[in-house]
């Protein structure tokens, strides 16, 4: 996937997070009937994981890699294969408690906007340096971007299946 590419699904990914959990709202603290997550959680989870990119992809590096986009192709067969299952590191499983979904659409419109602007001012060939994804090493600017929007589009999907699930439970 090319930069631009990439680049131009930042904004579109977190507004149809916001309209799915919009969809939601009615369930948000409830937990679908297969178990799991509510969607209020899985939205605390995207929270979460999101906290600190701005500051990741922002902060001072002296490594550059070329391509930008090398691990890409590998983010995406990981993030978007429904198929891959996996356990949330303990520091990103988000609370059981309620939350407010008010909250979150704040956050994440301002998060959006700051990702944007933070792609726009800095060279994203550069390695980020003080945090890896475990399995896939260091990372580029550009690839934690990636790795934020397809993170972000899974639970997107997820999101979705609980929809589904609500929705057939109410009949």
């Amino acid at each position: 996937m090319k930069r631009d590419e990439l680049l131009s699904q930042i904004q579109p990914t977190f507004i149809q997070l916001r309209e799915v959990s919009d969809a939601l709202r009615d369930q948000f603290n409830r937990p679908p009937s297969y178990g799991g997550w509510t969607p209020g959680q899985a939205v605390r989870h995207i929270q979460m994981f999101t906290g600190g990119m701005v500051r990741l992809i922002t902060s001072d590096s002296d490594e550059k890699r070329e391509p930008e986009n090398e691990k890409v192709k590998q983010l995406v067969s990981i993030f978007l294969d429904p198929d891959n299952k996996f356990d949330a590191p303990e520091f990103i499983v988000p609370e059981n408690k309620a939350f407010d979904i008010e909250r979150f659409h704040s956050y994440f419109a301002d998060f959006s906007s700051q990702l944007q602007a933070a792609t726009q001012g800095n060279d994203l060939s550069y390695i980020c340096k003080g945090f890896e994804i475990p399995g896939l090493g260091p990372m580029t600017r550009l690839e934690f971007v990636a790795f934020t929007v397809f993170h972000t589009q899974r639970h997107i999907r997820q999101l979705e299946r609980m929809i589904v699930d609500f929705n057939a439970s109410t009949f």
